[in-house]
């Protein structure tokens, strides 16, 4: 509702929306709830939520292991100087407390499972596939569910992967967006 309201306020009548994560169950309720606010969707190691989903191991999360959420071993290793500072950087932005369990409940809340079909916004869904956050296997059920969805899988690549593999990523999305829809996808 909040992003309806602001697409309003900037008098903004359509958008793409990306979503990593949370984000991604965020967008797919605005796409579910403001189809005609939406242009194209993409979703980042995103999930339906529900009993179609497959949660992994988020304990990183709460013990505050960030590095190896959000990337592979081989990528903390070459990168661990770079990291300590992005790390440095971004902690004091992270949810704590009960801010942080808030999060962790709506999250827990989000179930797609059942009207992932009624998302019409032409869809990139992408993932890396050493995610162990959000395995691989939910943007797998979603880009099967979604009408008109394409899943890319960045190799090499876990939850942070638009951190990881930028360049990929960008590579991924300018095209997407750039891409024309094709109408007959939609019968």
């Amino acid at each position: 509702d909040d992003a309806a309201g602001l697409l309003d306020a900037l008098n903004i009548p359509k958008a793409h929306v990306f979503g990593v994560s949370m984000g991604g169950a965020i967008a797919q309720q605005f796409a579910l709830k403001y189809p005609d606010k939406l242009d194209k969707l993409i979703l980042g190691c995103a999930m339906a939520g529900g009993n179609c989903s497959q949660m992994g191991d988020i304990s990183g999360v709460m013990s505050g292991n960030l590095l190896d959420l959000l990337f592979t071993p081989t990528f903390i290793k070459a990168n661990s100087q770079e990291l300590t500072e992005f790390l440095a950087e971004t902690t004091p932005l992270h949810s704590r407390d009960a801010a942080l369990q808030r999060q962790i409940q709506a999250f827990a809340s989000h179930d797609t499972c059942d009207t992932l079909s009624d998302i019409q916004a032409t869809t990139l869904i992408i993932t890396g596939d050493k995610d162990i956050a959000i395995p691989r296997s939910n943007s797998d059920l979603l880009a099967a569910k979604i009408p008109n969805a394409k899943l890319e899988i960045i190799v090499e690549a876990a939850h942070g992967f638009s951190y990881s593999h930028a360049d990929t990523t960008a590579d991924l999305i300018r095209l997407f967006l750039h891409q024309q829809p094709n109408p007959e996808k939609r019968l």
